[in-house]
């Protein structure tokens, strides 16, 4: 005879479908889930490799085929820093009435553009058939020259801007230019010429820099935005290693006239 106060424990039989489903599918969701996510990862870096890549490919084919308009005329002429023979070229167009204003950025020493922005003497007789303007660009980048020119082209009212620089150079130096002559404003027109004596090793480490400085562009979306310092920092030095300066040489800021 069972007590009262005894609970008797009914016989356990083996689970329902439903309970074993019940069971097991969190010990299926977990891994399911897992490998979702790993999908997912995967597919968006296989996406930003392929996105790298067009703009890598993109990015050398801009620098190593340049469009230059090579305008018979225009408001101002900008010379961009580059080589030496960049300032026996802009004397060529001066000669020939390309432009009756130049910006030269002459902030690198002894270098040739004396010839434009020198003293009486030195200066190419050449120079005095257009008003040229030396200047050292803040920050000491292509970017610096544009924002300068284009800041002097709205003083002075003038619209159309020719740029003047390598073929490498070409298509870089255009999209920072016009970020700061849009076309509302006015026309941005690329002025090339080729380099003297030019090693292999030479075009080729032109032709690397050239594509690897399109990503400073991309992240530099604004007329005059600039990298972080901590970015910045590795292409400055890389700058110093190749013997070029990194610091305006304010010494040649002459007053200028509109």
């Amino acid at each position: 005879m069972t007590d009262v106060g005894e609970w008797t424990r009914a016989p356990v039989g083996p689970p329902s479908r439903r309970e074993r489903r019940a069971r097991e599918e969190p010990a299926r969701s977990g891994p399911a889930r897992s490998r979702a996510v790993r999908w997912a990862l995967a597919a968006c870096a296989a996406v930003v490799l392929v996105l790298l890549g067009v703009g890598a490919a993109r990015a050398a084919w801009l620098t190593t085929h340049p469009e230059p308009e090579q305008p018979d005329r225009v408001d101002a002429l900008l010379v961009l820093y580059s080589r030496p023979e960049v300032y026996d070229a802009a004397l060529e167009l001066i000669d020939r009435g390309v432009a009756e204003r130049v910006f030269v950025s002459a902030h690198l020493g002894p270098d040739g553009f004396q010839t434009l922005c020198g003293p009486e003497g030195v200066r190419d007789p050449r120079a005095a058939k257009a008003t040229v303007e030396c200047f050292a660009p803040d920050p000491v980048t292509t970017q610096g020259e544009v924002v300068h020119a284009a800041e002097r082209m709205r003083q002075l009212g003038l619209e159309h801007l020719g740029v003047l620089t390598f073929p490498q150079h070409v298509e870089r130096a255009r999209i920072l230019a016009e970020r700061c002559v849009p076309a509302d404003e006015g026309t941005v027109s690329m002025l090339m010429f080729t380099p003297r004596d030019t090693s292999r090793r030479w075009q080729l480490r032109q032709d690397v820099y050239g594509t690897l400085a399109f990503a400073k562009v991309a992240l530099t979306p604004g007329c005059a935005d600039e990298l972080p310092g901590p970015v910045q920092w590795p292409l400055d030095v890389y700058k110093r290693l190749q013997g070029l300066s990194t610091e305006p040489d304010h010494q040649w800021n002459p007053e200028v006239r509109p």
